[in-house]
């Protein structure tokens, strides 16, 4: 596809020299005049001239020099979000880690960059964050910054930044069984956390990401019916959802809204960072009943794990689940029923 649209702008797809580049179109606001516009760039390319669009850009940032000189981090954040992140469900958070990795290294030029320099970050992130799930998720953020950086300044013909990211190796998310979402239901209840425990039982009948269930809104959920639709703008793959919610949950939702709440878990979210807050309680209730090593987005593998195991197919479980790539299914599943495998499919073999 030529052009696509994130958000409120449009982006053009170039392959230059076998790799593939996305740049913003901003002047286009339809996909009639993106396309044109990518026609007019790509017989500037061919005569060897960058696009007239990508000229104006780097004449309204500031002075690039050879090895990225005078370009740093913070800027190359602010504008990564400004670009694409402000459009993406998960946007502010990627600007907040940037800024914390930006607190610990400093705000140093993109040419400093190198792998010692990715190696002390890593050191310090692993000191700093609980589990090596969120160190790679810093990780992917300021991949993302430089990878996108390198590959305008690439584009601009200057001298691209090389580096080596090696993501921290950590163990597959556990799938939680029944007794145990039981155990952690019951912590919370037994503490006065019932907003806790509401979350527990949300998040194992749906499937769905903390950040979904945290800021999910009354006019998303149809009690009567029994659905909840997640809009585009609350998940994290930009589409609509549809949940179908079984008498208990229907039953927990409906007691949050006769206790007047102003959404279903509007107090779990009165703090500057909710997931934060609901993870560092989850750790505490896990370490006090010695079942540690998870956190809430097991509960997303632990449904996929389920729909398995129930006889789903993959492509009902990605509808479900509301992942576009079938390779998520994979590394959502952790087991699939293999009990009577051989019988099933082999009994009439001869």
């Amino acid at each position: 596809m030529p052009v696509q649209k994130r958000g409120t702008k449009w982006y053009a797809q170039y392959q230059v020299n076998g790799k593939r580049y996305n740049y913003p179109l901003p002047e286009a606001k339809t996909e009639g005049q993106a396309k044109r516009m990518l026609n007019d760039d790509r017989n500037a390319l061919r005569s060897g001239e960058a696009p007239l669009w990508m000229e104006q850009k780097a004449t309204e940032d500031t002075i690039l020099e050879p090895h990225h000189v005078g370009h740093t981090l913070r800027k190359a954040s602010n504008r990564q979000y400004k670009e694409y992140w402000q459009y993406q469900s998960d946007g502010d958070n990627a600007l907040r880690k940037m800024e914390r990795i930006i607190d610990l290294m400093g705000d140093v030029d993109l040419g400093e960059i190198d792998n010692e320099w990715l190696s002390t970050l890593r050191g310090k992130l692993a000191d700093e964050l609980p589990t090596h799930t969120t160190v790679n998720r810093y990780l992917a953020a300021i991949r993302t910054v430089l990878k996108k950086s390198v590959t305008e300044f690439h584009f601009l013909k200057i001298m691209p930044l090389v580096v080596d990211f090696k993501v921290v190796k950590h163990k597959r998310t556990k799938v939680v069984t029944l007794k145990e979402a039981h155990e952690v239901a019951a912590k919370f209840n037994s503490t006065n956390r019932y907003e806790y425990a509401d979350l527990v039982w949300f998040l194992w009948h749906t499937g769905c990401r903390l950040g979904e269930a945290l800021h999910l809104e009354w006019d998303e959920v149809d009690l009567d019916r029994g659905e909840v639709m997640l809009t585009p703008d609350k998940t994290k793959g930009c589409k609509y959802r549809y949940i179908e919610l079984d008498p208990e949950l229907t039953a927990i939702l409906k007691n949050q809204k006769m206790r007047g709440l102003a959404k279903p878990f509007a107090n779990l979210t009165k703090c500057r960072n909710p997931a934060s807050q609901c993870g560092t309680a989850l750790r505490r209730v896990l370490t006090d009943i010695g079942n540690d090593g998870w956190c809430w987005h097991a509960f997303r593998h632990t449904m996929a794990t389920r729909l398995a195991e129930n006889d789903a197919t993959s492509i009902e479980i990605m509808a479900f689940m509301g992942w576009s790539d079938l390779a998520m299914v994979n590394n959502y599943v952790h087991f699939a029923k293999a009990k009577g495998v051989a019988s099933k499919y082999l009994r009439n073999a001869s």
